[in-house]
């Protein structure tokens, strides 16, 4: 591979290993995107990436990192897809923080002796 194709190689590796959502892409259950999908969104990113490009690249990729589905429509990196899935997963599933329980206002309570103060539980 020349250095044009290594450095789309490391980019797709980033992007569908590590940070689909830094361009927007989304990951279905089993790690696969949208060939179109990734190009155009690693393009309005800024990266220059064609179509071509990327079948290139997994074509010629002699560590195999990249899979294409039957009808080449869909793309997925092989063996650190699941990280990314599980991570999304897990962003997904997050229940947002649920406030902790206010506690109970204290009550002064004046005796001739003391100045005591207490809460509705005591």
């Amino acid at each position: 591979m020349n250095k044009r194709l290594t450095r789309i190689s490391k980019y797709m590796s980033f992007i569908l290993c590590h940070e689909p959502k830094s361009i927007g892409l989304k990951l279905d259950t089993d790690g696969w995107a949208n060939v179109d999908e990734f190009v155009e969104k690693a393009n309005a990113s800024g990266k220059s990436v064609t179509t071509e490009q990327v079948m290139t690249v997994v074509a010629e990729n002699d560590k195999q990192r990249f899979e294409l589905s039957e009808d080449k429509s869909k793309i997925r990196a092989v063996q650190i897809s699941r990280k990314a899935i599980r991570q999304q997963t897990r962003q997904a599933a997050a229940k947002p923080a649920t406030p902790k329980p206010k506690k109970p206002a204290a009550k002064t309570i004046f005796t001739r002796s003391k100045i005591v103060q207490r809460t509705e539980t005591d």
